[in-house]
C-alpha cells in the first residue's frame, strides 16, 4: 500500500488541471489561481462564517468592555500592585464583580507591527502546531521569540535567565513551571489553557467533547502555585457545532482562540491592565477541576445511541483512542476482541441499519460489525442506530499500529456498502454517512472535501479523489474548484 502526504497529493493534482477550471489550494487559507468573481464568493462565505461564529460566542455587553487601565506604572508592577490591593481588602466587604477579559472569536486581522516589540520566551513540551502558529503570529508583529522544547524543572529557569525575556509564554506546557519564574513581578509567565474560565486539569478538551459541550474556549492564565488556577489575562469562547474529534478541534478552533487570547493578553500587560483573579463565585466562571481521563472513562458502551458512542470516540481521537469490544462473523463463527477505536461517524440512515440487522444470520447485538466501506466498519449501537469506525489498533500498546479498520479486522462475512451517488451538497453541509470524499457548492464555486484520517491517503483514496475531480470538470455549473482537505 502506498501512502502520500497531502502536500504530495497536491503536487499530483497540479498535473491534473482542467483547462476550464481554476484550481485553488485552500488547505492553509492561501489562494493559488483564482477568478475575481469566484474570489468574491469565497470572501463572502468567510465573512458570513465569521459573523456566525461571533454571534454564537457573544457574551453580552461584557464582551466589549475593557478593564480600567492602571496608568503611570511600568508593565508588570501595575498588575502586582493591583492584586495586592485586592488581597488586602477586608474579608466580607462587598466587591464589585468585574467582567472577564473576553475576546470575540473571529479570524485574526492582518498582522500589525507591535507598538512595543517584546522579547518572548516559549516554554513548551514540544513545538506543536499551536505553538508554531503563535510563533508566526508574534514574530510577524515584530516580537522576538525564542523557543525551548522539553525543558524540565531548573532547565526552564536556566533557559529564561539566559534569554532575559520581557515575558514567558507556555503555549503547550504540561509540566509545572518553577515558582522562581512566575513569582517575578516584572516578568509574567502566561499559560495557554485549552478550556473555559475555571476549567482545570489535563483532559479539558476530552471531557468537553465527551460531555457534549456546545461551547468551549481557551484561557490565558498567569502561572500559579496551583495548576491552571492563576489569574485570567484573556479568554475566548467558540461554538462546538461540528462533528470534530479532539485533534481537529485543537488544531482549528482552539488554535485560533489561543492566538486571539495571547494577543489580547500581551496587549493588556503592555498597557498595564491587570489580570482578573480566578473567582468561582463569578457568574462568568463556569468551569471546574476535572481529573485526568482514565482507561475506564475511554470505554465505549455500544448499547448507547450512536451519537453518544461517536462522541466518546471523538473525545479520545487521535490519542489515546477509545476502547471497545467488537464482535464479527468470520467463516460463520462469531468472534469478539477488544480494540482501540478511532474515526467515528454516525450513520444517518436508520432504515439501512435495520435492514442490515435483519439480513444477518444471527441476532445482532450492540457491538456487532454489520457493514464495511472504504476501510471503515459499521458497528451496531443501541436504539437501532450504528456508527462507522474508520481506524483500529489491535492493542492499546504504543507499539501497536493504527490502521484502517478492515485491515485490522478483516472479514468476508461483512456486507460491503457502496456510497449512493448524489450531487454536490450545500456549502457547509456534510454527508450523513461515512464518506471521506464529497463536494459542496455555492455561487458556482465547487468545494472538494477529502477528509482522510490524519491527512495521509492510500492509493485507493487518491483514485477516488481523482474520480471526483473528473466529475467536477464535466460539471458546467462549476467555475472554480477549491481543495478543502479535511
Amino acid at each position: 500500500m502506498v501512502f502520500a502526504t497531502v502536500g504530495s497529493a497536491w503536487r499530483l493534482l497540479k498535473v491534473y488541471r482542467p483547462p476550464a477550471v481554476n484550481v485553488t489550494a485552500m488547505m492553509i487559507g492561501n489562494a493559488a489561481m483564482i477568478k475575481r468573481a469566484a474570489w468574491r464568493s469565497i470572501l463572502h462565505l468567510q465573512r458570513t462564517t465569521a459573523r456566525a461564529a461571533v454571534t454564537s460566542s457573544q457574551h453580552g455587553s461584557t464582551s466589549q468592555q475593557t478593564t480600567q487601565k492602571v496608568s503611570q506604572q511600568p508593565s508588570g508592577q501595575a498588575s502586582q500592585q493591583t492584586l495586592r490591593q485586592i488581597s488586602q481588602q477586608p474579608v466580607g466587604q462587598p466587591q464589585e464583580v468585574s467582567p472577564l477579559p473576553w475576546v470575540d472569536f473571529a479570524a485574526p486581522g492582518p498582522a500589525k507591527m507591535a507598538r512595543n516589540p517584546r522579547k518572548i520566551t516559549f516554554l513548551c513540551d514540544s513545538f506543536n502546531g499551536l505553538s508554531q502558529r503563535l510563533y508566526l503570529e508574534l514574530t510577524s508583529r515584530g516580537h522576538h521569540v525564542t523557543v525551548h522544547e522539553d525543558a524540565r524543572g531548573e532547565e526552564m529557569t536556566r533557559a529564561v535567565e539566559a534569554d532575559r525575556p520581557d515575558l514567558v509564554l507556555c503555549p503547550f506546557q504540561t509540566r509545572r513551571v518553577p515558582a522562581g519564574l512566575y513569582n517575578n513581578p516584572a516578568r509574567p509567565v502566561l499559560i495557554v489553557h485549552p478550556g473555559i474560565p475555571g476549567d482545570r486539569g489535563p483532559s479539558s478538551i476530552d471531557w468537553a467533547l465527551k460531555g457534549g459541550a456546545t461551547e468551549w474556549g481557551v484561557t490565558v492564565l498567569q502561572a500559579d502555585d496551583e495548576m491552571d488556577a492563576g489569574d485570567i489575562w484573556a479568554t475566548c469562547k467558540f461554538p462546538v457545532n461540528r462533528q470534530a474529534a479532539k485533534s481537529s478541534l485543537y488544531s482549528k478552533e482552539v488554535t485560533q482562540a489561543a492566538v486571539l487570547s495571547v494577543l489580547k493578553a500581551i496587549d493588556a500587560w503592555d498597557q498595564g491592565v491587570p489580570p482578573t483573579p480566578l473567582d468561582y463565585g463569578h457568574p462568568e466562571v463556569c468551569g471546574d477541576l476535572k481529573r485526568k481521563l482514565t482507561a475506564a472513562d475511554r470505554q465505549v458502551d455500544w448499547a448507547q445511541a450512536a451519537e453518544d458512542v461517536a462522541r466518546a470516540v471523538r473525545a479520545c481521537d487521535s490519542q489515546p483512542g477509545a476502547l471497545g469490544g467488537l464482535r464479527v462473523a468470520m467463516q460463520g463463527q462469531l468472534q469478539e476482541r477488544e480494540f482501540v477505536l478511532f474515526g467515528a461517524c454516525v450513520e444517518g440512515d436508520p432504515d439501512m441499519v435495520r435492514r442490515l440487522k435483519k439480513e444477518r444470520a444471527y441476532d445482532v447485538i450492540p457491538g456487532d460489525v454489520i457493514g464495511r466501506r472504504n476501510g471503515a466498519v459499521l458497528v451496531a449501537c443501541g436504539e437501532d442506530s450504528a456508527v462507522w469506525i474508520s481506524h483500529l489498533k489491535g492493542s492499546p500498546k504504543k507499539s501497536s499500529l493504527k490502521l484502517p479498520a478492515t485491515s485490522v479486522l478483516p472479514s468476508n462475512d461483512v456486507t460491503p456498502l457502496p456510497i449512493t451517488p448524489c450531487g454536490p451538497l450545500p456549502y457547509g453541509a456534510r454527508p450523513k454517512t461515512f464518506q471521506d470524499v464529497w463536494t459542496t457548492r455555492q455561487d458556482g464555486v465547487c468545494f472538494v472535501h477529502f477528509d482522510f484520517y490524519n491527512g495521509a491517503m492510500s492509493t485507493d483514496q487518491c483514485r477516488r479523489l481523482e474520480h471526483i475531480l473528473w466529475g467536477v470538470e464535466r460539471d458546467p455549473g462549476c467555475s472554480m474548484v477549491v481543495l478543502m482537505g479535511g
